[in-house]
């Protein structure tokens, strides 16, 4: 899925940015953290859609 590789881009992003020593490891985690908070909500509005896709064709 398109949106799986967007946000595995900005992962990285992040853990380079850590690396390079552009932020902090605290900021690195809230950063990362903020990520997966938004990753799990648009993988629960797909599924929200799909379901409500196939309730639909009921």
């Amino acid at each position: 899925m398109p949106w799986e590789s967007q946000f595995e881009r900005e992962e990285e992003s992040i853990f380079e940015a850590e690396a390079n020593g552009e932020i902090t490891a605290k900021e690195a985690r809230k950063q990362h953290q903020e990520l997966m908070r938004e990753w799990r909500e648009s993988a629960d509005e797909s599924a929200r859609e799909a379901y409500d896709r196939e309730m639909e064709r009921w």
